[in-house]
């Protein structure tokens, strides 16, 4: 059970408030408990007349009980670092632990460990005490007991479910206390199991919606009229780096001092998002340019030999030396059988870096850039073009920082950037290190005369939320801001001498045929992204978060419209003058909200006809 508010002296007001918000938080777990209880003893008395088997029962559900006490107590810090119960959805994107070690580590104190261990033995304990010395009889007085006793715990789960459906428990989001942990985990990992894919929108879906998905059917050509020059590109992915706290982006705080000083030589994308909060989906989207699918699996890992085109299958076929390095592990979600065999002639990770890991997700930033500057230099004569795709890891969680870098108070107590100070301001410091990296990277293309024949694109591949402006933590499955907004920013001396900003609406689709278009290379079929260079309108960008819920989000124009499937509730934003997305006009301008939530209901129906299937599959 997370903790709830505790009332610093008696007033009467304070104590209901009090009793009622522990009614809200505890009353699923009571009724979670006794659901157990009942099971058990209908079990038991199933098998009364086989006592052989009746003890061996016994034993399994009393250890099944102590499992349960274990995962009771995990759910308590669990909460503190999610803000919500463990799901089948968190569990399997955390299901590669070696990588995970880092950001666990953060958390398991000697302390909390004992509890873990002490605990569950102390139910089993209590358990084999009572069946020894406390054996009731069970007459009319014990069965009486029994009834009111569960009357009582049914009204008290009535009672908090009203409390939970009141303006109060909405005011106080007890939505996600009031859910059992145990409940949670099992329902979600039921309905992964049977297969449940995304709901339906029940709506009817015009055409042109549709098309807004359709792949390309032939190839695109390169858009006319715009600046060219740089043969080498260079992509530099940020690791759970959004646009919310960059200084580039109009944070007020002095993160990206380097990426500043480089405005001159930028054109910033200013509207540029992820799909899915996720680092595999984000891979897939950002090579293949082609949504992700829109499911709670990763995609990588899901259909690793997804087919589709990679912009290094391309450039490969105009001699292009190509590369991948990442600073993580590339094994992780099977990113490695992904990236295999699409036209990287080269594939690095943190094994290659030779460089100590700077913890259990990878090298420190400096050891990727170093990474390239290596395979850069490996053609001495230049004789080639190159296109590196890179990802640092610096910027995950828990948010490394070399301990020869000064560690910099970024929020000096202020709690408006986020209700988890500490963590924000180490993710602060990381997004400060990686411009150091950049900044390190744009001097280095200097120093080898390569800076006016190289274009560099930073991106993110998500955001990361920490309290503000909404209950968003982590990797939060939400669609806000914070959570899906990235930078998208292209770096070129030779094409910009003053700072350029785009406000073209771009997604991770688009990613891609950017690239190409650059180069003045016609995009191949099959693609469903487009080169936001030429400007183009009425684009939309798409986004899922599927964490708890089924959320499903678009952005078109100033209005971002997003839709939680699984509550029905709807929220309409005018992200330009209200960034934070505080005032819903879902109420104020129905038409809209209507006809954008149609939009979100044609790209699931899009989803559902056209399924990603392995290379293979799909050839059949």
């Amino acid at each position: 059970m997370p903790r709830v508010w505790v009332p610093s002296y008696f007033d009467r007001w304070e104590l209901s408030r009090y009793f009622s918000e522990l009614t809200m938080v505890t009353a699923a777990d009571l009724v979670y408990a006794l659901v157990f209880g009942l099971v058990g003893q209908a079990l038991l008395s199933a098998v009364g007349r086989k006592p052989g088997l009746q003890r061996a029962l016994w034993r399994t559900w009393v250890g099944f009980g102590a499992l349960n006490v274990f995962f009771g107590i995990l759910s308590v810090r669990l909460y503190d670092i999610l803000h919500m119960p463990l799901t089948f959805t968190l569990l399997s994107l955390g299901a590669n632990l070696g990588n995970m070690r880092s950001s666990v580590g953060e958390y398991l104190t000697l302390g909390f460990v004992l509890t873990l261990i002490l605990l569950p033995l102390g139910y089993v304990a209590m358990v084999m005490f009572s069946e020894r010395f406390l054996r009731f009889q069970r007459r009319w007085p014990v069965r009486t007991g029994q009834a009111f006793g569960l009357a009582g715990i049914a009204a008290y789960g009535v009672v908090a479910h009203d409390l939970v459906e009141s303006d109060w428990g909405r005011l106080t989001d007890m939505s996600r206390l009031w859910s059992n942990p145990h409940y949670v985990l099992i329902s979600s990992t039921v309905r992964a199991m049977l297969g449940h894919s995304s709901p339906s929108f029940g709506a009817k879906i015009p055409p042109h919606d549709l098309a807004d998905f359709a792949p390309a059917d032939h190839e695109m050509a390169a858009t006319p009229g715009i600046r060219r020059g740089p043969r080498n590109v260079i992509v530099v992915v940020g690791e759970s780096v959004g646009a919310k706290y960059l200084s580039l982006y109009g944070s007020q705080l002095n993160t990206w001092p380097h990426m500043e000083a480089e405005a001159a030589h930028c054109l910033k994308f200013r509207n540029f998002y992820a799909h899915i909060a996720n680092t595999s989906d984000a891979l897939f989207a950002m090579t293949l340019s082609h949504y992700p699918p829109l499911t709670w699996t990763e995609a990588t890992d899901d259909i690793p030999r997804a087919p589709g085109t990679t912009v290094a299958q391309v450039l490969h076929e105009c001699h292009y030396r190509t590369a991948f390095i990442s600073a993580g592990d590339n094994t992780f979600a099977d990113q490695d059988k992904f990236i295999g065999d699409r036209g990287y002639d080269t594939v690095w990770d943190c094994h290659d870096a030779n460089a100590p890991m700077a913890f259990s997700w990878g090298v420190q930033d400096k050891a990727m850039v170093d990474m390239m500057l290596r395979y850069i230099d490996q053609d001495h004569d230049r004789a080639k073009p190159f296109y590196i795709f890179a990802w640092n890891q610096g910027t995950h969680h828990p948010y490394y920082l070399p301990p020869n870098i000064p560690k910099t108070d970024f929020l000096h107590g202020d709690r408006s950037y986020g209700d988890i100070p500490v963590d924000l301001n180490k993710y602060l410091n990381s997004l400060a290190e990686f411009d150091r990296q950049l900044g390190r990277l744009f001097g280095a293309l200097r120093e080898r005369g390569l800076d006016r024949d190289t274009a560099v694109i930073v991106t993110g591949d998500h955001g990361q939320a920490f309290g503000a402006p909404h209950k968003g933590y982590y990797h939060s499955g939400n669609v806000y801001e914070e959570d899906v907004h990235v930078p998208m920013v292209l770096w070129s001396p030779a094409l910009f001498s003053q700072a350029a900003e785009s406000d073209v609406v771009g997604s991770q689709i688009d990613l891609s045929p950017m690239v190409l278009d650059l180069l003045g290379i016609p995009a191949p079929a099959g693609w469903q992204g487009h080169s936001p260079l030429g400007n183009p309108q009425g684009r939309h960008a798409y986004f899922f978060g599927m964490r708890n819920d089924y959320i499903y989000g678009v952005r078109e124009g100033a209005f971002k419209y997003i839709f939680n499937a699984s509550q029905g509730r709807g929220e309409l934003f005018d992200v330009i003058h209200d960034p934070d997305e505080h005032t819903n006009l879902s109420a104020s301008r129905p038409e809209l909200a209507q006809a954008l939530r149609q939009r979100l209901a044609a790209w699931v129906e899009y989803d559902q006809r056209h399924p990603i299937k392995e290379g293979r599959e799909a050839a059949d």
